[in-house]
């Protein structure tokens, strides 16, 4: 009926070939392997300064305050929100995406997941997202909102091909086909 904006799912999937014994251990890699998060800074770089305004949910705070560092680092006006961050702050740097472009907001997914408006969000990347079906699709929801100037948002699902983000990976799949959202797979053999 026009009241969402459409919508594009890219799943950019890294290979791997690392084994981990549990969970933790893979998430603890995950979130703080310097290579992987410097492929990840490049591609939300070209994101951001080809596609405009953009918004980065993260589970890890060792994830974002790295990803944040590397951003500015490629000259890209990124700031990292969490928790810690007092709320006044951060609504403060969701107003921007308002009247600017080309911005980056890294956050912690359980501060930013639902509850915002944020219209002219233009892009939504995703890293490690887990299997969440409620955290998943409503984060999808703030991208959903339409602006003067917005009528579509791409999400950027990366994830890796260890054994627990390719369970996750598998569980967002069917929440991107129950829902309707197309979207497409790309596989990354040589990342690092």
């Amino acid at each position: 009926k026009g009241f969402l904006s459409n919508c594009q799912v890219n799943c950019i999937r890294l290979k791997d070939d690392y084994k981990f014994f549990t969970w933790d251990d893979e998430k603890e890699y995950l979130a703080s392997n310097t290579d992987r998060l410097a492929f990840m800074a490049s591609l939300i770089s070209g994101i951001v300064q080809q596609q405009k305004n953009t918004l980065v949910l993260v589970d890890r705070i060792v994830t974002g305050e790295t990803l944040e560092k590397m951003l500015i680092k490629k000259g890209v006006d990124a700031i990292f929100l969490q928790g810690s961050v007092k709320s006044a702050k951060r609504f403060e740097e969701y107003k921007k995406f308002a009247n600017e472009d080309n911005k980056c907001v890294i956050a912690i997914d359980k501060i930013a997941s639902t509850g915002l408006n944020i219209p002219r969000l233009f892009n939504l990347v995703f890293i490690d997202y887990g299997k969440a079906f409620t955290k998943t699709i409503q984060s999808i929801g703030r991208g959903l909102r339409r602006a003067l100037d917005k009528d579509f948002v791409t999400i950027y699902d990366i994830s890796s091909t260890t054994h627990y983000s390719r369970e996750h990976f598998n569980n967002r799949i069917h929440y991107y086909e129950d829902a309707q959202y197309p979207y497409q797979v790309m596989n990354i053999d040589k990342w690092k």
